[in-house]
Parts: C-alpha cells; structure tokens; sequence
C-alpha cells in the first residue's frame, strides 16, 4: 500500500503523462522532464543528509555530515553535468516553445519530491530516525538515491534511442512514449512500497 507521499508521486506522475499525450510531447521531453526531476531528488536528499547530520548523536556528526552531503552534491552535480554536456553535444533538444511544458512537467515531479522531503524529513519522523541509526544512514540515502533514479536514467537512454532510431509514426512514437513513461512510473511505486 502506498503511503501519502507515494500516492502524491503517482499523481505527479499520472498529471505528467497527460500533459505528454494531450501536447503531443516526444523522446527529447522524456529525457529533459527527467534530468530535471533527477535534479530535484538530489537536491532534496542532500538536504535529508544535512539534517541528518544535524540531528547524529555520533561525535564528528556534523562535520561529517557537511563533508558526506558536500561529496554527494560534488559527485551528484558531476553526474547531471557530463549528461548536460553528453545531451548537448548529441544535440538533444525539444523545440523552443516546448520550454514551459518541460518546466511544468518538472515542477510538477519536482514538488512531489518537496512534499515527500516535508512530510519524511521536516515532518521529524525521518531525523528522529536516522539520529538513531548513525552517519550510516547518510552514506544508505546516497546509495538508495542512486538506485532510485537508475530507472529513470535508463529510460532516458532508451528514449535516447528513440530519438536516433527516428521512428517516424506518431502512433508508434505515442505507444513508445507511454511504454517508457510506464517503466518509469512502475518503478517508483515498486520503489516505494
């Protein structure tokens, strides 16, 4: 069963693929929607690690946590940065007036991911936790971060693919869209629980 904040993904994910199918939206959109979402979970855990931190009852706590978060935003910003250059140079890019679609649909991702941070991490029940687990539990979210947008991240190389195979029937493209979009979205849920 799916918790509030899983339901809010699902929803933020439903709203997203409707506004792909009522727009018409296409491999290049699945790939920016999700480089921006990918953006957003990270800066959302690095903030959980922070806090994290804050609250460890270990000696050194904070110092690590600041020193853990900041190698996670290094490496993390690194990431998403080689994909900006790699997206750039094979020129992926949606049309200019799709511009403000992309924003929306990001928001839309991204302030799922605000309202689970809030509920998980500002609503106490997630630090009191990880207070008591240790640093450990900062080093566990970075990894389970990765494993969280490893989807997602396949499913952009897959509309990559798309992109290059050039499928010309917009049918075909529509049902592909979905499929990826589907992949994505099933993965969150399983994700979550």
């Amino acid at each position: 069963m799916l918790d509030k904040t899983g339901k809010a993904l699902l929803l933020a994910n439903m709203a997203v693929i409707a506004v792909f199918m009522v727009f018409g939206l296409g491999f290049a959109h699945i790939v920016w929607t999700y480089w921006i979402e990918s953006l957003a979970i990270g800066v959302f855990t690095a903030l959980s690690m922070f806090m994290a931190s804050i609250q460890s009852k270990e000696r050194g706590g904070l110092i690590a946590g600041i020193s853990m978060s900041g190698f996670f935003c290094f490496h993390y910003g690194l990431f998403h940065a080689a994909y900006l250059i790699l997206l750039s140079a094979l020129s992926i890019w949606p049309d200019p007036g799709d511009f403000a679609l992309l924003a929306l649909c990001g928001a839309i991702l991204s302030l799922a991911h605000l309202y689970s941070f809030s509920e998980n991490t500002l609503g106490r029940h997630e630090i009191e936790m990880k207070s008591v687990l240790s640093m450990k539990s900062v080093i566990s979210q970075s990894v389970e971060t990765y494993r969280a947008i490893a989807p997602m991240h396949l499913v952009m190389l897959l509309s990559v693919a798309g992109l290059f195979l050039g499928i010309q029937d917009a049918g075909a493209r529509t049902l592909l869209v979905l499929l990826l979009m589907g992949i994505k979205t099933a993965a969150d849920l399983l994700r979550r629980g």
